[in-house]
């Protein structure tokens, strides 16, 4: 047997929906009886020590060469509060993009959050387990846009230091 869950999605107007706050962490913890959420660990920084390991160290460079990107496996998530006022049930619609120090596109992606018109309020928590990161170090950029009729606003952007130490 088949479930096939259907959400209506409409594009709100900028005075229906609003970000409170967004955090990048290493866990984000809710507790089902009090519904309270524990964010844990803060991301301010990520640092890549290829210094000691000559495998490491050859990729980087050969990423260098070629002017590509590399994917290093480190567990995240952005945790985000949005309020709201609804007459119908929809969706929040949000794409994610992390922009590398030369400010281009890393990476991005869009989702999708329910929204029941019984609520007021909302939290969006999207985990990652793995970052693209740029071939040299710098001040990154994780930014979080919300979509409005057919394009998307930037509602907040939170940066991250990646140190690559050789």
């Amino acid at each position: 047997m088949f479930l096939k869950i259907i959400t209506q999605t409409y594009y709100m107007r900028s005075n229906q929906i609003k970000h409170i706050w967004s955090v990048v962490c290493e866990d984000a913890i809710v507790d089902s009886k009090s519904n309270k959420i524990s964010l844990i660990n803060n991301i301010e920084e990520i640092n890549v020590n290829v210094r000691n390991d000559k495998r490491a160290k050859d990729s980087l460079n050969k990423l260098r060469k070629d002017k590509k990107k590399a994917v290093i496996p480190v567990k995240f998530v952005l945790a985000s509060l949005w309020s709201y006022n609804v007459s119908k049930d929809g969706s929040l619609d949000t794409k994610i993009e992390f922009i590398g120090p030369n400010k281009k596109l890393l990476w991005a992606k869009e989702c999708k959050t329910p929204l029941p018109k019984t609520r007021n309020r909302t939290r969006t928590i999207f985990k990652f387990d793995g970052l693209f990161i740029p071939n040299k170090s710098g001040v990154c950029y994780l930014v979080l846009k919300l979509k409005s009729n057919t394009s998307f606003s930037k509602q907040t952007e939170i940066p991250i230091e990646i140190k690559i130490q050789e």
